[in-house]
C-alpha cells in the first residue's frame, strides 16, 4: 500500500509541477524555429498565418527584427471566370468585385460547354495593408485564392506613392 501511496504522490508531483514550467513556445516552419514573440511581430507586420508557415529563413531574417503596426488595412474579394477551349488554352479570363459573404458561400466550380471547352470559376480574397514602421511605412499585399486554379499564372499588382516631389513605384509580383 505505501508503493502505490508513494508512487500516486511521485505521478502527481510530476504533474503539478509540470504545469508551472513556463517553456518559450516556438513554431516550426520550413525548418524555421520562430518565436511566439517573432510570430506576433510579423503578423503586426501584416504577415498573414499562412504567409509565416510558407516564409523562407531570409525573409523570415529581414522581417524579425522590424516593428511595426498595421493602420490601415482593406479586404477586397472577387470572383475570377476563365475560359478554355476543348484543347485547354486560355480563351478569356475575367474578374469581378464580389461581397465577403458571397465568398464564404460559394465554391469553385467547372461549368462545361458541351465538346467547346468550358469555363472554371474561382475565388479569392486580397488584403491590402499599410503598416508603419518607425520611420518609414510598408506597403503590404496578400493575396488568397479559396483554392489555387487548374491554370497557374502570376498576379501583377501596381503600388504607386505619390507625395509631389518624391514618387516611387513598385511592382509586385504573386505567384499562384
Amino acid at each position: 500500500m505505501k508503493k502505490i501511496n508513494n508512487l500516486i504522490v511521485l505521478v502527481l508531483s510530476i504533474f503539478i509541477g509540470s504545469t508551472f514550467v513556463f517553456a518559450d513556445e516556438k513554431y516550426f516552419y520550413n525548418n524555421i524555429s520562430i518565436s511566439k514573440e517573432d510570430y506576433n511581430n510579423l503578423i503586426n507586420l501584416g504577415f498573414t498565418p499562412n504567409e509565416i508557415e510558407n516564409m523562407n529563413e531570409e525573409e523570415y531574417n529581414i522581417n524579425k527584427a522590424i516593428e511595426g503596426r498595421v493602420v490601415s488595412s482593406i479586404t477586397e474579394y472577387y470572383e475570377t471566370k476563365t475560359e478554355y477551349d476543348k484543347n485547354n488554352t486560355i480563351i478569356s479570363t475575367t474578374s469581378k468585385k464580389i461581397t465577403g459573404l458571397d465568398y464564404e458561400n460559394k465554391n469553385n466550380k467547372v461549368d462545361l460547354k458541351g465538346y467547346n471547352g468550358y469555363i472554371e470559376t474561382n475565388y479569392k480574397k486580397m488584403t491590402t495593408q499599410i503598416i508603419q514602421l518607425q520611420n518609414s511605412y510598408r506597403y503590404k499585399i496578400s493575396l488568397e485564392w479559396k483554392t489555387i486554379p487548374k491554370n497557374r499564372n502570376y498576379d501583377n499588382f501596381k503600388c504607386f506613392y505619390w507625395i509631389f516631389s518624391n514618387i516611387s513605384a513598385k511592382l509586385l509580383f504573386k505567384k499562384w
